[in-house]
C-alpha cells in the first residue's frame, strides 16, 4: 500500500509539473503571437 501511495504522489507531482510547463509554454506562445 505504501508503494502504491508513493507512486500516486509521484504521478500527482508529474501532473502538476506538466500543468505548470503547459501554462508557461502557453504564456510564451501568447506573448509571441
Amino acid at each position: 500500500v505504501a508503494i502504491l501511495d508513493s507512486n500516486k504522489s509521484v504521478d500527482n507531482d508529474k501532473i502538476k509539473t506538466f500543468a505548470i510547463l503547459m501554462g508557461v509554454i502557453e504564456r510564451v506562445l501568447v506573448s509571441y503571437l
